[in-house]
């Protein structure tokens, strides 16, 4: 399956990746906090399981599950370009995708023997999220009207290992000055809708730029 056109809907990018058997959840549009209470448990590739969450809310945001993965979230905002430029040399070449904030997903299988969750602020501007972690997929909308993008992907190379100088990185104790991702915070979904389609409550989650 070729990757969707850049300005079709997030639905038609979420079967997408899916197909290529990324675990996908559903997301409110515009916004960046998984629907689902256990949406860790319930993110799916199920094509049908898709289609019934879609087709409720047509223009809802998706999500992809990183557990067993990392996911190098680097925000311009706030300097992580300077770590990108700095590092780029020596980043292997795997899936990139462009957030909705102006700044870049890195994604990275994780390396054997380590287990890699959310971390922030690895340096500035740059965030990890791994296992318990989700990342907006390309095609989705920003809160601020931005769209999330993919610039490689499946169509171009084979997602890589996370090189293991990264892992020692993001495995280093954290200095006084940056803290670990927070754990999520739960809030009721006033949407209805989407209640009819599973039987779960929905909360938010740490958001992703």
């Amino acid at each position: 399956m070729s990757a969707p056109d850049i300005d079709a809907a997030p639905s038609a990018w979420a079967f997408y990746f899916a197909g290529e058997g990324q675990r996908v959840l559903p997301i409110p549009p515009r916004s960046k906090a998984p629907l689902l209470k256990g949406w860790e448990r319930l993110a799916t590739t199920d094509q049908e399981q898709l289609a019934k969450w879609f087709d409720r809310e047509p223009e809802a945001n998706y999500g992809l599950l990183m557990n067993g993965y990392v996911a190098v979230d680097i925000d311009p905002r706030h300097g992580g370009h300077h770590w990108h430029d700095d590092n780029l040399p020596r980043l292997p070449e795997t899936w990139r995708f462009k957030t909705g904030g102006g700044g870049w997903h890195l994604i990275y299988k994780a390396t054997e023997g380590h287990t890699i969750g959310n971390r922030a602020n690895i340096a500035p501007g740059v965030d990890i999220r791994g296992n318990g972690g989700q990342i907006v997929g390309p095609g989705s909308v920003h809160p601020d009207g931005g769209l999330y993008e993919l610039l490689i992907g499946p169509d171009d190379c084979e997602i890589a290992e996370c090189p293991s100088w990264l892992v020692e990185l993001i495995e280093k104790p954290v200095p006084s000055t940056a803290c670990r991702a927070p754990p999520p915070t739960s809030r009721t979904c006033p949407s209805r809708s989407w209640a009819a389609s599973s039987p779960t409550q929905f909360v938010a989650s740490p958001p992703t730029r």
